[in-house]
Formats: C-alpha cells, sequence, structure tokens
C-alpha cells in the first residue's frame, strides 16, 4: 500500500493548486488546469480518469485494493482528486462530466468512511456533505444512495437517511430499495423519541414516511403486474 505520508503530501500539493485554480477565469486556463489535474493521477499510479470513470465501481474499489483489503487513504485521495476535477468541469459547464467525476468521488468516500479511515488533513464526513451537495443537480445510482442512507442512519442524521432513501425509490422500486426502507422503518421504530427529534425526523413523520413507502411499493407492485 501506499505510505501515508506521501498521500498526505498529494493532498497538501492538489490543495495548493485548488486555490490556485479558484482564481482562473479563462476557458483556456481551466482547460490547463484539468492538464495538470490529470498529473496527480500518476502520483497516485492509477490510470488517467476517463479510464477510471469506466469502471464500475466495484472494479474501481478493487484497483486501489491489496489482498482485497481497500487502501482507505489512496481512496480518499482518488475521492479528492475526483471531486476537484470535477468542480473544474462544472465550471466549464461540461456536467456529463463533472457529474462521473462527483459520483465516483461520493462512492470512494462513503465506502472510506463506513471501513473506519482515519486519514489526519481529510475529513471523511465534511467531504460526503460537500460532495453530497455537488450532486443535487445529478443523478445518483442506487448502490451509492444506499450507502448515502446507511451513513445517514448511522450518524442519527434521520432526515436526510430518509432523503436518500426516497431519492432511491423515486428513480425505480426496486427490491433492493423496498427492503432497505423496510429495514429502515422497522429500525426507527425502536428508536426514542428524542433521538428522533434530534435527528429532525419526529415520530409523525416517520409513520407518514412509512405510509408513503407502502403507497410507493403497491404502486410498483401494480405497475409490473400490468408490465
Amino acid at each position: 500500500m501506499f505510505q501515508r505520508d506521501y498521500i498526505l503530501r498529494m493532498i497538501e500539493q492538489l490543495s495548493q493548486v485548488m486555490a490556485r485554480l479558484l482564481m482562473l477565469k479563462s476557458l483556456e486556463e481551466r482547460q490547463e488546469a484539468l492538464v495538470l489535474l490529470e498529473e496527480f493521477y500518476g502520483k497516485l499510479r492509477l490510470p488517467p480518469a476517463r479510464l477510471l470513470l469506466r469502471m464500475p465501481d466495484p472494479e474501481l474499489l478493487a484497483l486501489i485494493s491489496t489482498n482485497g483489503q481497500p487502501d482507505l487513504d489512496k481512496a480518499v485521495g482518488l475521492g479528492m482528486l475526483l471531486k476537484e476535477e470535477g468542480r473544474v468541469h462544472e465550471s466549464m459547464e461540461q456536467y456529463g462530466e463533472s457529474g462521473e467525476r462527483f459520483r465516483k468521488a461520493l462512492y470512494l468516500f462513503l465506502t472510506a468512511e463506513r471501513l473506519g479511515a482515519d486519514m489526519p488533513g481529510a475529513d471523511c464526513r465534511g467531504l460526503i456533505e460537500e460532495t453530497r451537495e455537488l450532486l443535487r443537480p445529478y443523478f445518483i445510482p442506487e448502490h451509492t444512495l444506499l450507502l448515502l442512507l446507511d451513513y445517514y442512519t448511522s450518524a442519527g442524521q434521520y432526515a436526510f437517511a430518509e432523503d436518500a432513501l426516497f431519492e432511491l425509490l423515486e428513480q425505480e422500486v426496486s427490491p433492493a430499495g423496498r427492503q432497505a426502507g423496510e429495514r429502515f422503518y422497522r429500525m426507527l421504530q425502536e428508536v426514542p423519541d428524542e433521538s428522533l427529534e434530534e435527528g429532525r425526523l419526529p415520530r409523525h413523520e416517520l409513520e407518514q414516511g412509512r405510509a408513503d413507502l407502502r403507497r410507493l411499493a403497491e404502486r410498483g407492485d401494480a405497475n409490473s403486474r400490468l408490465g
């Protein structure tokens, strides 16, 4: 695995580069910035972004793993690089390019946080929140929304967890989504009212969410029968 000090230095360099990139105004300067950012993939001993973006997320995770164990520091470093590169593409109104990078970055941050990443200078939770906001206008795939649901539930942020659940269900009421929703509401039944209030999902809103889940599931079943 990469030495942590090496990746920390790379992240520090990336932060310095991004501070300069925020001052760039012209399209030509931003294109030059993308060339500069591309060099960081080599520093991580990874192929260019155009190849990484073609990989399904599990394959990408396998690429940065050793003996089946993901290198969490490298996952966070790669996620930060993809996020910042995505921001440059977004500033150039290249939304397809930016969305792909933001999605990969969020998946990497969520996975690293779930597995216990604790890299100094890289706040995984802060990175998750920042990338989640960047992705508001974009599509997020089912497997990443399921990770987001688990993340917010574990953090006691129940309203945000429910938002992730219904973002998933609005795409399609899949078996995985329905099961995740049922588990979510079943677990919340055991949570004290005070904790629900702290998580901004009071009991009456929880019950409304359960009813909405049932309606969506019934509608999905009806559509399946018609199909």
